[in-house]
């Protein structure tokens, strides 16, 4: 996306609904990333 900014180059069309399906896949990531730390599925990383 900086790429995008950065060279004034909006995107349209199939590339605007690629990069709107990659960011609800890592939203949907995220999600559930957060939703493990919650359950305590990772307290014990690390140690």
């Amino acid at each position: 996306m900086s790429v995008i900014y950065k060279n004034h180059y909006f995107s349209q069309g199939d590339e605007a609904v690629k990069i709107r399906r990659d960011w609800e896949d890592l939203k949907r990531y995220a999600e559930s990333f957060v939703a493990a730390c919650e359950q305590g599925m990772f307290d014990k990383i690390g140690e």
